[in-house]
């Protein structure tokens, strides 16, 4: 398929209705994919075509996210794509990336953060690595978020313009946050410093906060937006319940965490007992922007992760997909969305 007729197809809501045009996009990501992989991000006539058709397609104001109301239905959606064509091109991508010298291909996308089509980087650092992570992966060239940070970044702002503009973000370093700020200058953000330090202090122009005991007041904010945070507190019923407490009327939790639907209960890896740490698996760090140390997970989630939400007071509870070539959202990212 010419380029011109990728375009033209991605560019038809014009003319036909928006379920017409999305089902056409459907039919086109894996020829679309390939010619992807073929320009390598480097084809600079076939990234200008491709500019015009995302940017159309962009400026619909549309965006598909798929939304579970169960972790049982959203377990089905995954058991059903597991073998479809965007993951068999995944595995494709997958193995060139393993396969080449470098390790590491580009690819191209419609960025929600840069507005812009990019090239996506996939990499392997590891040599012991045989396959890739989406979820880390297809990282923006220019703003540098991973698919999972764009797709969280992009549905946050999504809901910031339907449910206000006070938002809270558990994070402050990062380049997410960087980009948050560029599209909301009013958002706070904050870091987990270390024990012993007062929630709401400074440090080095650093906002400290606990998740288990924050300084903010009482219904403060509409939205906060939590990035793989939740699994590092020692008590999720408290991070929960605090996060449930800040949140005003209507307002809403956006987060995302390792998941795994697999498994049908949390299990808690390590804890406190009077005051001592104390492991039950082997400890797992994950990175930490404020510490080289990385931070301690203390929860693998599972599938009643929709229980501990409805004890905290959340009303509704959503997973959020999104699975979209147009978008770079490869390796179908999820969220979850918590309604107080």
């Amino acid at each position: 398929m010419t380029l011109g007729k990728i375009a033209h197809s991605l560019g038809i809501v014009r003319k036909k209705t928006l379920d017409a045009a999305l089902a056409a996009q459907d039919e086109l990501r894996a020829e679309l994919a390939e010619a992807e992989l073929k320009a390598a991000g480097q084809d600079l006539e076939k990234r200008s075509s491709l500019e015009a058709a995302f940017h159309t397609d962009a400026l619909s104001g549309y965006m598909r996210f798929h939304q579970f109301n169960s972790v049982r239905d959203f377990a089905a959606f995954s058991n059903a794509a597991r073998n479809g064509p965007r993951r068999k091109l995944e595995r494709e991508i997958s193995g060139a990336v393993v396969n080449n010298p470098n390790r590491e291909v580009k690819l191209l996308g419609y960025c929600d953060v840069c507005e812009k089509v990019q090239p996506l980087i996939v990499n392997i650092q590891s040599n012991k690595c045989q396959d890739v992570t989406f979820r880390e992966q297809a990282a923006c060239w220019e703003c540098r978020l991973s698919t999972r940070q764009r797709f969280l970044l992009a549905y946050t702002l999504r809901q910031c313009e339907e449910h206000g503009a006070r938002i809270y973000a558990q994070e402050q370093v990062t380049d997410m946050y960087k980009a948050l700020v560029k599209k909301r200058p009013a958002a706070v953000g904050s870091e987990y410093l270390g024990p012993g330090i007062e929630p709401g202090s400074l440090v080095d122009g650093i906002r400290h906060e606990d998740c288990m005991a924050l300084s903010f007041q009482s219904e403060s904010y509409d939205i906060v937006v939590s990035s793989d945070v939740l699994e590092h507190v020692a008590s999720l019923e408290e991070a929960l319940a605090e996060l449930f407490r800040i949140l005003a009327p209507g307002g809403k939790l956006i987060f995302t965490v390792p998941f795994r639907h697999s498994a049908e209960k949390t299990i808690r890896r390590a804890g406190f007992e009077n005051g001592a740490l104390v492991h039950y698996l082997e400890p797992v760090y994950h990175g930490n922007p404020v510490s080289g140390e990385g931070s301690l997970v203390f929860w693998d989630i599972g599938a009643d992760i929709f229980d501990y939400l409805h004890s905290a007071g959340f009303s509704k509870v959503q997973i959020v997909c999104a699975d979209s070539l147009v978008h770079g959202y490869y390796g179908a990212p999820l969220l979850f969305c918590a309604d107080k």
